[in-house]
């Protein structure tokens, strides 16, 4: 469930702005969201389904929260890129 995602990655977005962000993510990042959070399947059956090995399963949806976090927040990211580079 998207609302699982959502704690998951400690945001307090509603839904439909989650399904929507979700959405504007590349395809290869999307569908592992949608068939992980919203469909409920494992990392091996999401692998058995679109022919990967569980590896990149894992690497794509590790990836895909990552963008998904981005997409939600962006003004944290902003915020931390400067304070590393204003320390360097």
């Amino acid at each position: 469930m998207i609302e699982d995602l959502l704690y998951r990655i400690q945001s307090s977005v509603d839904v439909v702005t989650a399904e929507a962000a979700i959405g504007r993510l590349p395809a290869e990042y999307s569908v592992v969201l949608e068939l992980h959070y919203e469909w409920g399947l494992s990392r091996r059956e999401i692998a058995a389904l679109l022919e990967w090995s569980p590896g990149k399963v894992s690497q794509r949806l590790t990836r895909a929260i990552s963008l998904l976090k981005y997409e939600l927040h962006p003004e944290a990211f902003r915020k931390a890129e400067g304070l590393i580079k204003h320390s360097l």
